[in-house]
């Protein structure tokens, strides 16, 4: 048995390099090609060696929108679904509720997708035509937009009063807006209520559909909910559905859709110590981030319930069971390899966790449905291309009014660098050597997204599984902070003739952050649809 303490360190890592590189033959390899591999997990990882990953909370904005119109109410503003469409082209629709209660999509645009602007399109008449609204519901709810752009114009997937999952349809995005004539898998979400003993159909009030642009597809994911007897016989729980869907949204009402199982694998007993005080965790919506791997990057919105009402048997719309529940949300990061296998928590510290108390996102933060990456060039001087993701933050606490003034919801945006979720890093200034699993990749090239500080370095050695063999020796030394180092020997930047074999690569680290690694062809970036996005 090897023990780290009675031989010196290097060595120590270097004796389980050659254990790894000879006993992964028989393992198998992981296939990689030339996919982007982020470090959420250690999915390509057999060792850290020393280092540690370290994940990175966003860096959140002001606030940026606000209900500043005659026709928003504060508490209303929620659910954006930004888009930017080309250099400075951005829009954002979100919702609002109006001052006699109308449910509304408004519409935003900007050149920097951080000041935006309410044109006055004059579609509605509240205050005097001068107003940004694009729709108001044919039912009193309507909630949470998802919008995307198909050739034939944009549509907007929501929830509309009991027909529940609706599709609408603009050539533009703003002018007439109109509703597909039956409700998008409405049969569909019976069956699941029905499945659940949802308390009522009014409980389905949150569903968020991303657009997947490597496998061209749309991921859907929405609430439903369970009966529990927690806090008493009309209690019920938020659990959730997903599903993949492959065409154009024009024609998606008319498809029939599987059973799907109802989860709730994003919220556990665990996730009760996020908050002092909580008696349940719950996941309340979700936004996603699908990935060139194939895996898909989430951002569950956690709910600490600390308090609720008791048992009601009506609530006053006489719908609904009364059942209300307290508390604060918070954003975690997730991930799943597979859609329709488990959703994984890497950490329990929320990666966009709630502002402290007295700031404009103390209580609630939810994110859009989707992030935007944002070139480098767009930016304020950023070292890399950003991933934004626009989110909702609120004054208040689930249900609950703040303890000063009113209800406020407003949208700011959580910032991080490309690939900025986690990092493998040295945290204690001396070497640690990362040994990678087995793996069969494609190209011709090694890029790392890096940040090494002064007096800091990364080298890459790959070695052939089965018979131990060097391919290149150790790399040049990278060095400095950028989204994609190229990794070159003696000034070199091509791999060699390993391409489709089972190769480990071990990767030695010291002052400095590793972010993810591609292999690719002469650095060309993969062939993908972001149009929909």
């Amino acid at each position: 048995m090897l023990v780290p303490h009675m031989i010196p360190e290097r060595s120590f890592w270097l004796i389980v390099a050659s254990i790894v590189v000879f006993s992964r033959f028989s393992l198998g390899a992981e296939y990689i090609g030339g996919a982007k591999q982020l470090f959420i997990d250690d999915r390509i990882i057999d060792s850290l060696g020393g280092a540690q990953r370290v994940f990175k909370q966003a860096v959140k904005t002001q606030p940026l929108v606000s209900a500043s119109t005659g026709w928003e109410t504060k508490r209303s503003l929620a659910y954006p679904t930004v888009r930017r469409e080309a250099m400075n082209s951005w829009k954002m629709w979100y919702r609002a509720a109006s001052p006699m209660g109308e449910r509304i999509i408004c519409y935003a645009t900007s050149t920097d997708g951080i000041t935006w602007t309410k044109p006055n399109l004059g579609i509605y008449p509240h205050h005097g035509g001068n107003n940004n609204i694009v729709l108001i519901g044919k039912e009193t709810f309507l909630d949470t937009p998802s919008i995307f752009r198909e050739d034939d114009g944009y549509y907007l997937y929501c929830i509309e009063g009991d027909v529940r999952y609706v599709v609408y349809h603009s050539s533009d995005g703003i002018h007439d807006w109109k509703r597909a004539p039956r409700g998008l898998h409405a049969d569909h979400a019976r069956i699941i209520q029905s499945g659940t003993n949802a308390p009522a159909p009014h409980n389905f009030d949150i569903c968020l559909a991303v657009f997947d642009p490597y496998r061209d597809d749309y991921i859907f994911h929405f609430k439903v909910a369970h009966r529990e007897q927690l806090f008493g016989p009309n209690d019920w729980q938020r659990k959730f559905c997903q599903h993949r869907y492959s065409g154009s949204l024009a024609t998606i009402q008319d498809m029939p859709f599987p059973r799907v199982t109802p989860r709730h694998e994003l919220a556990d007993r665990e996730d009760e110590s996020v908050e002092p005080g909580t008696l349940r965790a719950e996941n309340y919506g979700l936004g996603m981030y699908p990935q060139e791997d194939g895996s898909v990057i989430g951002f569950s919105w956690l709910f600490s319930i600390d308090g609720h009402n008791g048992p009601v048997s009506k609530g006053g719309d006489g719908t609904s069971d009364g059942f209300w529940h307290y508390g604060p949300v918070n954003v975690m990061l997730v991930y799943t390899r597979d859609i329709n296998g488990p959703w994984q928590r890497p950490t329990r510290t929320p990666i966009l966790p709630r502002g402290p108390v007295g700031s404009w996102d103390s209580g609630m933060v939810h994110t859009a449905n989707a992030p935007t990456e944002v070139p480098k060039a767009e930016t304020a001087g950023a070292a890399t291309d950003e991933i934004w993701l626009h989110y909702v933050g609120a004054n208040h606490v689930h249900n609950r009014n703040p303890s000063e003034g009113e209800r406020d919801h407003q949208i700011g945006i959580a910032k991080w660098r490309m690939d900025g979720f986690a990092a493998l890093e040295d945290t204690d200034g001396t070497e640690d050597t990362v040994i990678t699993k087995a793996v069969v990749y494609r190209g011709n090239q090694l890029t790392l997204n890096a940040d090494v500080k002064a007096n800091g370095y990364i080298r890459v050695k790959l070695i052939r599984v089965g018979d131990g063999t060097d391919l290149k020796g150790w790399s040049d030394a990278v060095s400095g902070n950028r989204q994609n180092h190229v990794v070159r020997w003696n000034g070199e930047d091509h791999i060699g003739n390993s391409e489709g074999e089972e190769v480990v690569l071990e990767i030695r680290i010291k002052n400095a952050a590793l972010y993810s690694l591609n292999f690719t062809t002469d650095a060309a970036p993969p062939d993908r649809d972001e149009s929909k996005r």
